[in-house]
């Protein structure tokens, strides 16, 4: 399996939770926000997510 860790050091903020996309409509030109993790949830074999000293940490692991 691969894997990749991205680490920020803004607040703390799990993209894991976000429940408020509505997939029903396109993307309209500058509209921001949550479609990338949509992505990755859908084509990824597992997502984590951890808050640790300050800094959010994402792990996205890929069987290949």
């Amino acid at each position: 399996m691969a894997g990749i860790t991205l680490v920020d050091g803004d607040v703390s903020l799990n993209p894991l939770r976000r429940t408020d996309l509505d997939v029903t409509h396109p993307p309209r030109a500058g509209e921001m926000g949550g479609l990338g993790i949509l992505m990755a949830q859908k084509t990824m074999g597992m997502l984590k997510y951890g808050h640790e000293n300050g800094f959010n940490i994402l792990t996205i692991h890929k069987r290949i």
